[in-house]
This record gives structure tokens, C-alpha cells and sequence, in this order.
């Protein structure tokens, strides 16, 4: 609810924006005799595919997990084709990691200490302000096409786990179960609070008149740094290493 209310508040706050604009337009910039609008804002909503590359030994990925961002989008423009794109993003990162982990567990008044398998997948959010260069290209009609590249600073602001582990239970008659599951687990301290991402997007652009533009495009978050702080409960030797990546498909408006 908080969610739909926040992006609710940003259309509108876009809306009165371009309304302003257009009865007290900004100063209009010229490029080969071709104006253009220099500060152009807008709100975007992007679902995405997430997941950890493990760099520590025996730690493997098990495959991809959807997120969902969302964001507001401020562009300066340098010329008509060039432009400094920033603003915030409030992402839900998430990936899956399969590693040896042992477990203390107690059954009526027993304590028992297991070694097994951990597959804990990681359902992180973070708050992003990118800084990117967007190079547009000339218009064909009204459609244009766009690269962009650029770096994005990360904030982490939740840090949640869901875990399965797994374990032989031969010899173990104090517990008997093979599997035990806790969901929505917290583990803000086991991740990084800074996370530094590379960003590299490509997409379309659609005028709907004036300065409006209707935006799709797909974008690469390549996480450049490890994201966790434990070391593995079975092996102290063993410092947990992944980093976080992700691959979002963005619908978005400018005005």
C-alpha cells in the first residue's frame, strides 16, 4: 500500500511538474536549429530477474529470482542527443545460494548441533541513485532509440532471508526431521549497507507530443563488489563472497 501511495504521490508531482512547464516553460536550448527541452523528469516501474555470482568455495547460485523496482527519473540535457541521467531507483534485488552450514537445534530439552545444507534465497532492497550518460539518437518520426551507461550507488534498506536446511539425520534421533524452513528471516547484518553497481540499458523512446515520452528499454545492474560479511558456520576459513546482479525490463514516462 505504502508503495502504490509513494508512486501515486510521484505521477502526480510529474503531472503539476509538466503542467508548470508548459505555462512557465524553461529556457529551450538549440542544437543545429533544432530546439530542445533541457531538465526533462518522469517515473518509471521496471520487473526484474535477479541473482548472486558466489565467489567462495563450495557456495553455489541456484538460479535467478523476480524482483520489481521502481523509480524517478531526472535528465539534463547537454545537447539535444546527450544527456546526465540521475534521480532514485527503490529496488528489490533478490538470489539464491546453496552452501554447507551447521545449525544448532533443540527437541524437547535437546540440544543438538547438525551439519548440512543451507539454501537460503536473499530478498534484498535497496535505494539507488544512479549517475549515467544517455546518448540518444536522431528522431524517426516519433520514435527514438537510446544506449546508456553510467554507474549506480546503492543503499541497502532491508535485508530478508527465506532458508531450507538440510541435513542426514543417520545417528540423530534427537531431531528427527530432514529439513527445517523459517521464512522472512533478517539478516541486515549479514549484507553489506553500500552495494556500487554498473548499469548499461538500451531502449526506445515514443513522443507523445510536445516533450512527453513514453520509454521501454532493458537494463544490465552488474553488481562490482561482494555484498556479504559472515564467514560460513562450518569452515571459518570460508569468508562468504557474492555479489548481486540483475537484468530489468523498464516501462517509463518523460515529460
Amino acid at each position: 500500500m505504502k508503495k502504490i501511495i509513494i508512486l501515486v504521490t510521484l505521477l502526480l508531482f510529474t503531472f503539476n511538474y509538466s503542467r508548470a512547464q508548459e505555462d512557465n516553460p524553461p529556457p529551450v536550448q538549440q542544437n543545429h536549429g533544432k530546439a530542445f527541452k533541457s531538465v526533462l523528469m518522469g517515473v518509471k516501474a521496471s520487473p526484474n530477474i535477479g541473482w548472486l555470482n558466489p565467489d567462495s568455495k563450495k557456495y553455489e547460485s541456484e538460479g535467478v529470482i523476480f524482483g520489481f523496482s521502481w523509480g524517478f527519473m531526472c535528465e539534463f540535457a547537454f545537447t539535444k542527443n546527450y544527456s546526465f541521467v540521475t534521480g532514485f531507483n527503490v529496488i528489490a534485488s533478490n538470489g539464491k545460494l546453496n552452501y554447507p552450514h551447521m545449525k544448532i537445534v533443540s527437541e524437547n530439552s535437546l540440544i543438538d548441533t547438525l551439519t548440512g545444507k543451507m539454501s537460503r534465497e536473499y530478498k534484498l532492497r535497496y535505494l539507488e541513485i544512479p549517475l549515467t550518460l544517455k546518448m540518444r539518437t536522431r528522431d524517426f518520426g516519433k520514435f527514438s532509440f537510446y544506449g546508456q551507461i553510467g554507474l549506480g550507488a546503492g543503499f541497502n534498506i532491508r535485508a530478508k532471508s527465506s532458508d531450507e536446511f538440510s541435513y542426514d539425520i543417520k545417528n540423530r534421533t534427537p531431531v528427527p526431521l530432514t529439513a527445517l524452513a523459517s521464512e522472512s528471516e533478517n539478516i541486515k547484518d549479514q549484507v553489506t549497507f553500500f552495494r556500487l553497481g554498473l548499469l548499461i540499458g538500451a531502449g526506445a523512446e515514443f513522443s507523445l507530443g510536445g516533450t512527453t515520452r513514453l520509454m521501454a528499454g532493458f537494463n544490465y545492474n552488474n553488481g562490482l563488489f561482494d555484498i556479504l560479511t559472515k564467514k560460513n558456520t562450518v569452515n571459518n576459513s570460508i569468508e562468504e563472497d557474492a555479489k548481486s546482479s540483475f537484468v530489468d525490463f523498464t516501462l517509463g514516462i518523460l515529460f
